[in-house]
C-alpha cells in the first residue's frame, strides 16, 4: 500500500482457512488464534468482530496486493471483499486527501523497522459519508523478503467526533485567550464578518456596518491594501494559517503598524467552521527596527567606504601601471558615494587642466579634455598648500573665477582634492553633483582624503614604474641592437669563408679540370688513329699467314703467346680505353658544371642537368661498402637515389651557389644515412636499405621546388629550431663546420629570395624542401 497503481490480477487467498492471524491485538483477535481450523468457525469469528480481519503483503519487488479481507468491508468501505481484493487501490481512494500522505509514511515506516503498526486517518465512502478509522497489525518479513501484515480495521468515527466537539470548545477558548491582548475578530468560513467586532470597531472607529463584506480594508493604509487582501483570500481558499503585517488606520487617523495572524477552526468533517484572528501593535518595534535599519545603514555604508580604501591599497600594491590604479579609484569612488561625476585631472599652473580619467552617470555629458583655467587663487588657496575645496552649493564659493567655472561645466556641488607628486607635479580628484546639490558629510570627506593619500604614492610608485620600464626598454633595444650586429657579423663571417671556400675551390677544380683534360684529350684524340692504324696492321698480318707458312720458331711464338685470342682481345682493349677516356671527360664536364666557375650571374640552365652531375660527384659514397659487426664483415648495399623529375622550364638562378646547396644537402642525407646504419643489426640494414627521394616540381605561382628525403635518423625538435645557424653542427669534431646549412640558407634565402626548411622526425628521416622563383 505504499502507492496507488492500476488494476492487476491477484492472487488471493480465497478462504478463511488460508488465513491464521499473527498480530496480538484486542483481546477478540488474540482469542481467534485458540479456534479451531474449521472454515466455518473462522467465518463466523470473521463477520461478527467489529472490524475488518485482513491480510495485507508488501513484495520484495515493491508491489503489493490484499490476500484477504473480512466481509465486514461492506459495512466500513461499502466495498465488497471480493472488490477489494481484486483491487486494492479501491481503499486508497476512500481515504480523504488530507490524510494520505501521512498514512502512507506510517506504512512505509513499519514496513522497513517491522515496529507493531497503529494510525488513524478518515474515509469518504461512496455514499460521501465521512469516517474516522482505526489500524492496528504486526509486520513480518518472510524468508523470500515479503513483508506480510496480519491485523484489523475499526470503525471509530463516533469517539472521535466526541473528541472533535470537545476540542472545538478548547481551541475557541485558547485562541480568544491568546488575542486579548490586542484587536480579536472572528470571521465565518468564507471570511466575512457576519457579527458585530467590537474590539475591531473600537480600534478602527468603524461600526459594524461599514466592516461588513469587505468594509474592513477600506481601514488598511492604501499602500498595504492589495497585498493584505491577497493573503487573506490566498490563506482561505488553501485553507491555511493567514500571516501578515499592515498599517491600520486609528480612530483618530494615525496609521500604526500591525502584526496579523488567524487561524481556521475545523468541522469534524474536514471544513472549516470559522477563522479567529488577532491584530497586534507593532509599532514601537517598527520605529526600533527603522532606528537599528538607519544604525546598519551607517554601519554598512562605513564598511563599504572602508572596502573601498582596502581595495584601491590592494589596487596599488598589485599594480603598477597608472592608468589602471586612476580607472579604478573613479570608478569606485563614484559608484560608491553615488555622485554624478568623479573626475581626475592634472593641472599645470599658468595652463590650466587636463581631465584625463572620468566615471559619470550615463545621461551626463563627458568632460575630458584640456580647460585652460588659470586662477592664482586655486594655486594659492587651494592647489599649493594641499587644502581641499568641500562646496555643498558652488554659488556659495566666494572665489568668482573658480565659481564661474564650476558653473561653467555644471557643477552644483563640488568636493576636490589636489594632489601633489613627487616630480613637483600636481594632480586634482573632483566629485560633482551636477543634477542637485548635495550636502557632503563628513565621512565622505575623510574617505576620499585617504583615497588621495593613497593615489599620491600610487603615482610616485608608477612614475618610478615607469622610468624603470622606460631604462629596462632602452637596454633591450640596445641588447637587440647587439644581437643584430653579432648576427651581421655571423652572416659576414660566414659570407667570407664561402667566398674563401668558393675561391680555393674554383682554383681546385680549375687547376683539377685543366691537368686531367689535356691528357684526356691527348689520349682521346690518338685513339681513334691508333686503332685504324691496328686494324691496318691486322689485316696485313692475315694476309702475310695466307701467302707464307710460319718457320717453327714462329710458330711457336705465336703458340704460346695465344696470337690469334691476342688479335682478337686488341680491339676490345681499344674500345675499352675509349670508354675510359670518354668516362674521365665526363667527370671533368661535371666538375666545370658543379663549380660553374665562369658564371657569376644569373643565368637560365637546366636543373635535371646540374642535380644529375652532383650526383655522378657523389657517386663514391653512394656505392655499397664494406661494414664490420664485430667478427662479420658484409657490404651494405648501395644508397638508392629515386629521381622523381616534373617537368621544369629553364630555371633562372645563380647556379654554381644551387649547385653547392644540393651537393651540401645530398651530402648530409648520405651522412645521415651512414649514421643510421650505425645504430642499426644487419638484418635491419638490409631489410630497410638507404633510400635517397629527389622530387622537383613547377609550382603553380612559377616557382620551382627542389625536395630531398632520406630514410635516415631525422632529428629531434631542438635540434630541427638550430640546424641553420651559423657554426651549429651536431657532427664529431672534424667531421663538420656548421657552417653547409648556414651557407645554404643564405643562398637560397638571400640571394634568390627562396625558401629552404625542413620536415623531421627522429628515427623517421628528413627531408629539406628549397622554394626559388622560376
Amino acid at each position: 500500500m505504499l502507492a496507488p497503481r492500476p488494476h492487476r490480477s491477484l492472487c488471493r487467498v480465497s478462504h478463511p482457512t488460508d488465513f491464521v492471524p499473527t498480530m496480538t491485538g484486542p483481546e477478540m483477535i488474540c482469542q481467534s488464534h485458540s479456534i479451531v481450523d474449521d472454515a466455518v468457525d473462522v467465518q463466523k469469528v470473521a463477520a461478527n468482530l467489529p472490524g475488518v480481519i485482513y491480510r495485507y503483503v508488501v513484495r520484495a519487488d515493491g508491489s503489493d496486493e490484499m490476500l484477504y479481507v473480512s466481509p465486514s468491508c461492506r459495512q466500513i468501505w461499502e466495498l465488497e471483499s471480493d472488490a477489494v481484493r481484486d483491487n486494492i487501490d479501491r481503499l486508497w481512494e476512500r481515504v480523504h486527501p488530507q490524510d494520505l500522505k501521512e498514512l502512507r509514511v506510517s506504512l512505509a515506516l513499519a514496513s522497513r523497522t517491522l515496529q507493531p503498526w497503529k494510525h488513524e486517518w478518515r474515509i469518504i465512502t461512496h455514499s460521501g459519508n465521512l469516517k474516522w478509522l482505526s489500524g492496528v497489525a504486526k509486520p513480518e518479513r518472510q524468508a523470500n523478503g515479503d513483508v506480510v501484515w496480519d491485523g484489523l480495521f475499526l470503525d471509530i468515527t463516533d469517539r472521535k467526533l466526541a473528541e472533535l466537539s470537545t476540542r472545538h470548545s478548547e481551541e475557541r477558548y485558547r485562541s480568544l485567550v491568546e488575542a486579548t491582548s490586542a484587536i480579536v475578530w472572528v470571521t465565518e468560513a468564507e471570511g466575512r464578518f457576519v457579527a458585530p467586532q467590537a474590539a475591531w470597531s473600537a480600534f478602527t472607529g468603524q461600526p459594524f456596518e461599514d466592516i461588513k463584506g469587505g468594509g474592513w480594508l477600506d481601514a488598511i493604509h492604501p499602500d498595504d491594501r492589495l497585498r493584505t487582501a491577497e493573503a487573506w483570500f490566498a490563506a482561505i481558499a488553501e485553507p491555511t494559517v493567514y500571516e501578515v503585517e499592515h498599517r491600520l488606520r486609528r480612530w483618530d487617523g494615525k496609521y500604526c503598524y500591525m502584526s496579523v495572524r488567524a487561524v481556521p477552526v475545523w468541522e469534524a468533517d474536514g471544513t472549516v467552521r470559522e477563522w479567529v484572528g488577532v491584530h497586534t501593535d507593532i509599532t514601537d518595534r517598527k520605529l526600533a527596527e527603522s532606528v537599528l535599519q538607519e544604525s546598519a545603514s551607517r554601519f554598512q555604508k562605513l564598511a563599504q567606504q572602508e572596502e573601498l580604501l582596502n581595495r584601491i591599497a590592494n589596487q596599488i600594491r598589485n599594480s603598477l601601471d597608472l592608468e589602471t590604479i586612476l580607472d579604478t579609484a573613479v570608478a569606485q569612488i563614484q559608484e560608491l558615494l553615488q555622485v554624478d561625476r568623479c573626475v581626475f585631472s592634472w593641472y599645470e599652473p599658468g595652463v590650466g587642466w587636463q581631465i584625463t580619467k572620468e566615471a559619470k552617470h550615463p545621461k551626463l555629458p563627458s568632460r575630458l579634455g584640456s580647460y585652460a583655467v588659470e586662477s592664482s587663487t586655486l594655486s594659492r588657496e587651494y592647489i599649493f598648500p594641499l587644502k581641499p575645496l568641500r562646496a555643498d552649493d558652488v554659488t556659495a564659493i566666494v572665489h568668482p573665477e573658480l565659481q564661474e567655472f564650476f558653473l561653467e561645466i555644471g557643477c552644483k556641488s563640488v568636493l576636490m582634492f589636489p594632489i601633489k607628486i613627487s616630480q613637483g607635479k600636481y594632480g586634482l580628484l573632483k566629485c560633482s553633483h551636477d543634477r542637485q546639490l548635495r550636502s557632503w558629510e563628513d565621512g565622505e570627506v575623510e574617505l576620499i582624503q585617504a583615497v588621495v593619500n593613497q593615489l599620491a604614492i600610487a603615482i610616485d610608485q608608477a612614475e618610478i614604474y615607469a622610468k624603470s620600464c622606460e631604462a629596462e626598454r632602452q637596454t633591450h633595444r640596445k641588447n637587440l641592437e647587439l644581437e643584430q650586429a653579432l648576427q651581421t657579423l655571423q652572416r659576414t663571417q660566414v659570407q667570407l669563408i664561402q667566398a674563401e671556400k668558393m675561391s680555393s675551390l674554383g682554383q681546385m677544380v680549375a687547376g683539377i679540370a685543366h691537368e686531367i683534360n689535356n691528357p684526356v684529350n691527348f689520349i682521346f684524340g690518338n685513339l681513334e688513329p691508333a686503332r685504324e692504324y691496328i686494324e691496318n696492321i691486322v689485316r696485313i698480318l692475315g694476309l702475310y699467314r695466307q701467302s707464307y707458312e710460319p718457320t717453327p720458331e714462329i710458330q711457336s711464338v705465336m703458340d704460346s703467346l695465344d696470337f690469334d685470342y691476342l688479335l682478337e682481345d686488341l680491339s676490345k682493349l681499344l674500345r675499352s680505353m675509349q670508354v675510359g677516356a670518354e668516362r674521365i671527360r665526363d667527370i671533368v664536364k661535371s666538375l666545370r658544371t658543379f663549380s660553374r666557375l665562369d658564371e657569376a650571374e644569373k643565368k637560365k640552365v637546366d636543373l635535371h642537368e646540374n642535380i644529375d652531375s652532383t650526383l655522378m660527384i657523389l657517386r663514391n659514397r653512394l656505392k655499397d661498402k664494406k661494414i664490420v659487426f664485430g667478427s662479420t664483415e658484409f657490404y651494405r648495399p648501395e644508397i638508392q637515389v629515386v629521381r622523381d623529375y616534373g617537368k621544369l622550364p629553364f630555371v633562372n638562378c645563380y647556379i654554381g651557389q644551387l649547385n653547392q646547396v644540393i651537393m651540401n644537402l645530398l651530402s648530409n642525407a648520405i651522412d645521415a644515412l651512414e649514421e643510421s646504419n650505425n645504430h642499426q643489426t644487419l638484418e635491419e640494414i638490409k631489410s630497410n636499405p638507404g633510400v635517397i627521394h629527389i622530387t622537383t616540381r613547377y609550382l603553380p605561382s612559377n616557382w620551382i621546388q627542389i625536395r630531398i628525403a632520406d630514410n635516415g635518423t631525422g632529428m629531434k625538435p631542438e635540434t630541427l629550431s638550430r640546424i641553420f645557424d651559423p657554426f651549429y653542427t651536431t657532427k664529431p669534431i672534424g667531421k663538420g663546420t656548421g657552417l653547409g646549412l648556414a651557407i645554404s640558407y643564405q643562398i637560397i634565402v638571400d640571394r634568390h629570395q627562396g625558401k629552404l626548411y625542413c620536415h623531421s622526425t627522429p628515427r623517421k628521416g628528413a627531408e629539406f624542401i628549397i622554394e626559388i622563383p622560376g
